[in-house]
């Protein structure tokens, strides 16, 4: 298994006009699709800056979780959700998705 060693990590549409479907999953269970401008994945340390933005709390640095939040949902249902620091976080473009994703990790372009 790898890891990403960052404060944050995001998943946009860049300069496509159409939405971004990206599936979330948690330990291979799935959470949700989020469908809008991209996605955030973020710790507690990277909570203040860009998830901050979209709505999602701020967290203390000592909460073991990372911080899902969605930029610009196409559902207002949607809300910021934290989960576990341990789980398996995948995150995957959806098949029906009819873009591509640009994905970033603490503002560097992957």
């Amino acid at each position: 298994s790898s890891g990403i060693n960052a404060e944050y990590g995001v998943i946009n549409r860049g300069l496509n006009s159409g939405v971004c479907m990206v599936d979330i999953y948690c330990d291979e269970n799935f959470v949700t699709t989020v469908i809008g401008d991209g996605v955030i994945v973020a710790t507690p340390t990277g909570s203040t800056a860009y998830a901050a933005a979209t709505g999602a709390s701020v967290v203390a640095p000592s909460v073991p979780c990372m911080i899902i939040a969605p930029i610009c949902p196409h559902s207002l249902a949607f809300r910021p959700i934290m989960v576990p620091i341990n789980c398996t976080l995948k995150c995957r473009l959806n098949p029906d998705a009819r873009t591509n994703a640009l994905v970033s990790f603490d503002g560097r372009h992957s």
